[in-house]
């Protein structure tokens, strides 16, 4: 195993070593079991439902600023667009749906290459002024990280007929489909895979900031010819969580 892997990790590891010692194989279940001991082990905050009586969520926001974890921002500005959504993007899918909103895959109208997650926010969410505060100001923290191998938004936009907030699909396969697909993983690329995952998560949980869930979902890996050992990896906010393993609906 490698010598620098996280003691929750390490022991998660070392009990798949011994239970496969035959074949050092990790199924699918074991590396989800191994991500779950991750998350709780680094204390991760839980998604929240901004509409909701904001009582905890202030007093997280405020015990982060005060430690000097997360920076004090402002709400991100949303920029005003005349025109609807479609005129930017064209839909490609709906993804998924989380307490603030609806997540689609799209293409920019007039950009070859590369595709955008959508976050589409619920209605409920931009009639409540102090609850879209209190997103925007998430929104502005999550831009201001200097981490490259989280999903930050590029912005936040009010078309005529949606409010959404635009970022870059991640390349790659998240690693739900990567597991379901593959059923197994070597134990020799399964361990530096997560001591990779780990490793982002810690500095990330370290910005103390909210929704984060260490998903298979929500993490993306770009392998090389190194297989998943040396594979790129992206960790998407829980708001933006795309996982190509679930069942796409239409763009209504």
């Amino acid at each position: 195993m490698p010598a620098n892997l996280p003691p929750q990790l390490r022991d998660v590891l070392g009990r798949l070593l011994e239970k496969d010692r035959k074949n050092r194989f990790a199924t699918a279940a074991d590396v989800f079991n191994a991500l779950n001991a991750c998350g709780a082990a680094l204390g991760f905050r839980q998604a929240r439902d901004y509409t909701e009586p904001l009582a905890a969520i202030d007093s997280e926001d405020a015990q982060a600023t005060e430690s000097g974890a997360l920076a004090k921002l402002e709400p991100v500005e949303i920029e005003e667009v005349t025109a609807p959504l479609t005129s930017e993007f064209s839909i490609v899918t709906r993804i998924n749906e989380d307490f603030s909103g609806i997540n689609y895959v799209a293409d920019e109208v007039g950009r070859k290459g590369g595709m955008s997650i959508l976050h589409v926010l619920h209605p409920p969410l931009l009639k409540d002024e102090s609850a879209l505060d209190r997103f925007r100001v998430h929104i502005a923290q999550l831009m201001s990280l200097d981490l490259a191998e989280i999903v930050r938004p590029k912005a936040i936009k009010r078309y005529s007929d949606y409010v959404a907030v635009i970022s870059d699909k991640p390349g790659g396969t998240d690693l739900l489909s990567v597991l379901r697909t593959e059923r197994t993983v070597p134990l020799v690329e399964a361990a530096p895979l997560l001591e990779k995952i780990a490793d982002v998560c810690d500095r990330l949980c370290a910005a103390r900031l909210p929704g984060v869930q260490l998903a298979p979902a929500r993490i993306f890996v770009e392998r090389s010819n190194g297989g998943l050992s040396k594979a790129q990896i992206w960790l998407c906010p829980r708001f933006l969580a795309v996982s190509e393993a679930t069942v796409w609906q239409s763009f209504a």
